[in-house]
């Protein structure tokens, strides 16, 4: 925390607060306080193992595995310190996969305050899971691949904004506000979709690459990196 202290302070930030407390005891007096919140979570070490070879030692002791379901579990709180509209900024040291990809397992069903939209809830629903994969970051913006285990409605919107990564242009289940990337819908595209014919039983799959529209976002965060 004083490294991280000391850097904050040479970029003269004020008005701000770092501390090492758990994020558990933090949220209980903070819910929704915060306009912007730094994470910078444990991990395998990975990425140090050339500036500090001895990190190595660390690694066989606790591996991916380990610090994937902490670091999992740290965003989560952060977010839920976020003021709405919020920025959470993530940072960790690593090359593994599986601290860049994870799976939302939550049941989904009509959510109770509005008709409109399904919410991850635990009464009349029905399970739910999402597997997904980072693909390209783009500061605040990341390109991810979903991968589904069900077919619930919204069910990719509605677990992208549970755990606090809503689509971009996504007004449902996103922030109200008109994005400043010209997407006039969620940014949301079905590459694969495969199912059993209910007549033959064969398998079928289709593949379909994404729209104009879709692309032309996509190239303008490329453009900004």
């Amino acid at each position: 925390a004083r490294a991280l202290l000391r850097n904050l302070e040479r970029f003269g930030i004020a008005n701000m607060a770092v501390c090492s407390e758990d994020p558990a005891n933090l949220v209980q007096f903070f819910p929704e306080t915060f306009d912007k919140i730094l994470v910078d979570a444990p991990c395998s070490g990975e990425g140090m193992f050339h500036k500090e070879p001895q990190m190595i030692h660390f690694w066989e002791e606790h591996g991916p595995e380990y610090y994937s379901d902490i670091q999992k579990k740290l965003i989560l709180q952060a977010a839920d310190m976020l003021k709405p509209g919020g920025m959470l900024v993530y940072s960790t040291c690593t090359f593994s996969p599986l601290e860049d990809e994870g799976t939302v397992d939550a049941p989904i069903g009509r959510d109770p305050s509005n008709r409109m939209r399904n919410a991850v809830i635990y009464q009349n629903s029905r399970n739910a899971v999402t597997h997904y994969r980072v693909l390209e970051r783009f500061g605040e913006l990341t390109l991810i691949e979903a991968v589904l285990e069900t077919g619930r409605t919204h069910q990719i919107r509605v677990h992208m904004s549970y755990i606090k990564h809503p689509l971009l242009g996504d007004s449902l289940y996103g922030p109200q506000k008109k994005n400043k990337l010209g997407a006039s819908r969620q940014m949301l595209h079905a590459g694969t979709l495969g199912f059993v014919h209910p007549v033959s039983g064969e398998y079928l799959e289709f593949t379909c690459q994404p729209p104009e529209d879709f692309m032309k976002v996509l190239g303008r965060l490329r453009e900004r990196k």
